[in-house]
């Protein structure tokens, strides 16, 4: 008889799931939903962006000039970038103050700009402008877009990041952005195409503009990871539930079949890849939370307490943590 801790708990639970493998996740299930329909003139579906522009375009947060078109290698100003974000990630919001800034009075920017402003979201210049027009560099959008689609709290700490991704060697190591654009990279949220290999690495240009289809790709890339991060959580909090309430009842074939039955209810996944999906999410000290608390809420008494060694040697399992 001995105590299972909760990561060698996963850690089991992963291993006997990673044999089944077989989905999408939200980003591919978002690309299906489009059903391959154009939504602006020169975004066709062969468009390396063409799921990031379409789904915002979908969702009304982008509707394009008036000849149809989104231009998407054209720089993004403060304005435009505003309304992209309000439109998709505040769906419903109160649109209907103006005038809150001296440049930011009743034009078509100006509800977005304010609900922004009240929302903590923006701040104007020292002088009190806002400066709807002036164009925004790569890390400023960094910095506005990552806590609001990834807010604070929902942070992971970071994981050797550096050791194991190969940032840019223009990043200045001790700038205010710095932090947020090593996790960006380190997550696979930006988009790519500007960049220049150099002998020793590459160039991101993080002071350059950001452009119309960067800021899509980011959003989209950013949803995909924290809608993940969610599916993992509750697919792991669910399904170690079982396990642990099932392995002396049930074999170990037929917890298989009914983990992966539960997985099937879970919009956009099943097991395809999911062992790829516990390797990027292992160290995610906020998914591993999320999965402890589910578990505390959906099955108590399952975790800590005595429980009977369950597959193999418990402390050769114990050894594997990291695998889930």
């Amino acid at each position: 008889m001995k105590k299972i801790t909760f990561p060698a708990i996963l850690s089991l639970v992963v291993l006997i799931l990673l044999p089944m493998t077989a989905s999408a996740n939200w980003a591919s299930a978002m690309v299906n939903a489009l059903g391959g329909k154009q939504y602006l003139n020169d975004v066709p579906t062969t468009h390396t962006n063409y799921a990031a522009i379409s789904l915002m375009a979908d969702e009304g947060a982008v509707t394009g000039y008036p000849d149809g078109s989104f231009k998407p290698d054209n720089a993004v100003n403060r304005a435009e970038l505003v309304k992209m974000i309000v439109a998709y990630n505040f769906v419903g919001a109160d649109l209907s103050v103006n005038n809150c800034f001296p440049d930011v009075k009743e034009e078509w920017f100006a509800p977005y700009v304010c609900f922004a402003k009240a929302q903590g979201l923006v701040q104007g210049y020292p002088d009190g402008t806002f400066k709807p027009g002036n164009n925004i560099n790569r890390v400023e959008a960094i910095k506005i877009l990552l806590p609001i689609i990834i807010p604070n709290e929902r942070m992971p700490m970071p994981a050797a990041i550096d050791e194991n991704v190969v940032q840019p060697s223009d990043i200045d190591g001790n700038a205010w952005y710095a932090p947020y654009l090593r996790f960006s990279v380190a997550k696979g949220l930006l988009d790519g195409q500007h960049i220049t290999e150099i002998a020793d690495g590459y160039n991101y240009y993080p002071a350059g503009n950001m452009t119309r289809k960067e800021v899509a790709e980011m959003v989209f890339r950013m949803m995909s990871y924290e809608f993940d991060r969610t599916a993992y959580a509750t697919v792991m909090t669910e399904s170690t539930c079982y396990y642990l309430l099932s392995k002396d009842l049930y074999t170990e074939d037929e917890i298989k079949a009914k983990i992966n039955e539960m997985l099937g209810q879970v919009d956009g996944y099943t097991l395809e890849e999911f062992d790829e999906m516990s390797t990027v999410l292992k160290d995610d000290d906020v998914v591993n939370a999320d999965i402890e608390k589910g578990m505390k809420e959906s099955c108590p008494g399952a975790l800590g307490g005595t429980q009977e060694e369950p597959i193999g040697d418990p402390e050769g399992a114990a050894s594997q943590e990291g695998v889930g």
